[in-house]
């Protein structure tokens, strides 16, 4: 049997999806881990192979040690989701149903619980938690291993910072304790105390974005805390930085933008400015993207998810805007079909502007050649659009040996026709046969010929100008027949 398997119940009405209740009920206390394990091991029960389905894999999957994910799974079954059937190898747990999961086992004395709620009347006499909210916070510090004296540390502090208690305020603040592995009073006593210290700086923070005044609250006194101490960045750097964010996109972007920075190991003052500078460029690439698309999207997430992948592959920035460009012409409008054809560009080896304009270039002179030998089979009237298969044709034409101006002689025969190219198809395959690819050649083979209504006509070689949008819309990348906009060709 497979390591994480799901009742009926389960099977019956939840599918592989996850029930709002556990969204709702369980997710907000848990911790991070805990619902990894538990989300991942529902998927692994409705959709892995047996083979697959074990705590090994699980582990690898997650980066976890197999000791974690039990502990994991130990706190599941205290909350009644899961029933750990095999504590052993091989391991095995069954996933309950979520809107009635298994009775709740005593987990701790009644004498206990009632201590802590003496002690927390004692100091807050006139709370208002209710029964259950009480039993829950007690139940909570239990299965982390909160001390009883840091879970009174915590909402001392609590209530020091929002000036009330409030259960929900509580449980996310310990949430965030014990996710940092501080559950001693001690240890986060130390910790508040350093994470204070950064108060004055953490205020000159928000006036470099603006908020000039404002009070630093436990978040940004945690993330200067974490900026200075962890990532050591210097007070300059992050000044510079939240300048930078003060106009674009504020305290939400200056987080973000620290993170990058320290992934990217760009500490110092000289490294930070180069770092920004670079992104802004990207960031206005991302503007001329966006306005040539049409489309609206965030310019952080177009850099994000599109710019940086696509420079990552070795795209410049010119490039990038001149497919941005081609895709305005095109009538593409959303970023999703760009980043196909950026892909095929890639796979091609088309990565500089001059390697793609010259790519377009070349693909828009043989459409141009297409239109002409059209606009001879339809009374030279201007053709502003070539299918994949007429394009095809039009090449393979090429390929057997014969010029331009010889298709444009055949092509004379061929005025009124439905299907053109295939007359075109069939008659010059049977002069290829013959090796007779001149025009005299085939002027005695087709005048040879029965043909309704065939007259030959003179080339119109004035029907294509200059490239416009509907001469752009009929362009075809010539890179595995790219259909960037699931058009019918």
């Amino acid at each position: 049997m497979g390591f994480c398997t799901v009742s009926k119940e389960y099977l019956k009405e939840g599918y592989t999806q996850v029930d709002n209740a556990f969204f709702i009920n369980y997710l907000p206390e848990a911790d991070p881990i805990d619902v990894k394990v538990y989300l991942y091991g529902l998927f692994a029960a409705n959709n892995m192979a047996e083979y697959d389905n074990n705590i090994s894999s699980m582990a690898y999957a997650l980066r976890l040690d197999e000791k974690r994910i039990m502990e994991a799974y130990s706190y599941w079954d205290q909350k009644g989701l899961v029933s750990i059937k095999n504590a052993e190898e091989p391991y095995e747990i069954m996933y309950q149903y979520v809107k009635v999961p298994l009775s709740k086992t005593v987990r701790y004395e009644t004498r206990e619980l009632q201590s802590f709620t003496t002690q927390i009347y004692s100091i807050w006499p006139n709370a208002s938690f209710s029964v259950d909210q009480m039993s829950n916070l007690f139940e909570f510090i239990k299965s982390k291993r909160l001390e009883p004296a840091a879970t009174i540390l915590i909402m001392k502090y609590y209530e020091q910072e929002n000036g009330s208690l409030k259960y929900s305020g509580i449980i996310s603040m310990a949430q965030n304790f014990f996710t940092k592995g501080l559950l001693t009073e001690d240890a986060i006593s130390r910790y508040l105390d350093q994470v204070d210290s950064k108060k004055d700086e953490a205020a000159n923070v928000l006036s470099s974005l603006g908020r000039v005044g404002s009070e630093a609250d436990l978040e940004m006194r945690e993330l200067q805390y974490k900026w200075t101490r962890e990532y050591s960045f210097s007070m300059e750097s992050i000044l510079f930085a939240a300048k930078e964010c003060k106009k674009k996109g504020g305290k939400s972007r200056l987080i973000q933008l620290m993170e990058d920075m320290h992934q990217a190991k760009a500490i110092t003052l000289e490294e930070v400015k180069e770092y920004i500078s670079a992104e802004n460029d990207k960031l206005d690439l991302a503007k001329k993207v966006v306005d040539h698309l049409g489309t609206f999207s965030k310019y952080e997430n177009v850099v994000r998810f599109y710019i940086d992948p696509w420079m990552s592959k070795g795209f410049d920035m010119d490039a990038i805007e001149t497919i941005a460009r081609f895709c305005y012409l095109r009538g593409v409008k959303e970023l999703s079909n760009m980043d196909d054809l950026m892909t095929r560009f890639h796979k091609e080896g088309l990565l500089t502007n001059e390697s793609i304009s010259s790519f377009i270039s070349k693909e828009t002179a043989i459409d141009k050649c297409v239109m002409e030998v059209l606009s001879i089979t339809n009374n030279h009237d201007i053709i502003n659009f070539v299918t994949r298969s007429d394009r095809n044709s039009y090449k393979i034409f090429l390929d057997w040996g014969f010029d331009h101006e010889s298709i444009l002689f055949a092509a004379g025969f061929a005025k009124g026709m439905t299907f053109p190219m295939a007359f075109l198809s069939k008659h010059l395959s049977t002069l290829k046969n013959r090796q007779a690819f001149s025009i005299e050649q085939i002027k005695s083979y087709l005048e040879g010929l029965s043909l309704p209504n065939a007259k030959h006509n003179k080339v119109n070689s004035d029907v294509i100008g200059a490239l416009s949008k509907p001469e752009a819309n009929a362009i075809i990348r010539n890179i595995e027949d790219i259909d960037i906009d699931n058009e019918e060709m």
